[in-house]
């Protein structure tokens, strides 16, 4: 009979860790490691996933943690949006990097969308970790997504009045 509840339990308890998502500690160290070479390529990675919308929910943040050196995000009441964005600048030692990113402002939403037509320059701090080149700073940027996946998102967000003017707007692009 022992043998029968020392089963069970253990039996319950693996299925209350698979239940709960739990993963090794290997398992999660290895999604905040990345394995691109060079800074470039880390500023990058972030852009097109910051581009994408990925900063946007909980469910997709998890995606840039492998580029970044802080673990968490504030939520965000402003997004700048862009068509589009290019590095324009590299300073590297062996272990610090600067990366500057031109982005292509089309304006700003928060409850409404503002036209701010302009040229945003960004210098991204990066250090050489154990675990790959991380993004230090700024890590207080507000997200600069495309305006296709941001239309996409306010869509889901049942926001159309938003997704409708920005998609007005765009198409003027």
């Amino acid at each position: 009979m022992n043998k029968f509840i020392l089963t069970l339990v253990c039996g319950m308890s693996i299925m209350a860790a698979l239940m709960c998502g739990c993963k090794s500690g290997s398992e999660r160290s290895s999604k905040t490691a990345n394995s691109l070479r060079t800074p470039e390529e880390v500023v990058k990675a972030f852009c097109d996933l910051d581009g994408e919308g990925k900063r946007l929910s909980s469910l997709t943040w998890p995606e840039v943690l492998p580029y970044i050196a802080w673990k968490d995000e504030a939520g965000w009441d402003m997004v700048i949006v862009i068509s589009g964005y290019r590095l324009t600048g590299v300073e590297s030692t062996k272990s610090d990097s600067h990366v500057t990113v031109e982005y292509s402002v089309i304006g700003e939403s928060s409850r409404d969308f503002a036209l701010l037509k302009s040229v945003e320059k960004v210098k991204f701090n990066l250090r050489k970790t154990g675990k790959g080149w991380k993004i230090e700073s700024p890590d207080s940027l507000m997200p600069h997504v495309l305006a296709k996946p941001l239309i996409a998102h306010f869509e889901e967000d049942n926001n159309h009045a938003l997704a409708d003017k920005l998609r007005e707007i765009s198409k003027e692009e």
